[in-house]
């Protein structure tokens, strides 16, 4: 499980193949979810452009 303080979103994943997003500030619950090949998600462009600049700012942070 990944999740910062105050971050927007939290992440988990098992070794059972579970990869889920949840969506802790604007009340949508579980926005996306993938577990044995079943893929659930209610991502939207905001969301997408989201996790673009975290990228970006964590591909800077690695160099």
């Amino acid at each position: 499980m990944w999740e910062r303080e105050g971050s927007q979103f939290k992440f988990e994943r098992d070794d059972q193949g579970l990869l889920r997003i949840t969506d802790k500030q604007e009340g949508r619950s579980v926005v996306f979810r993938r577990h044995k090949g079943r893929v659930f998600s209610r991502l939207g462009a905001k969301d997408f452009a989201h996790f673009s600049r975290l990228a970006e700012r964590m591909q800077s942070v690695a160099q």
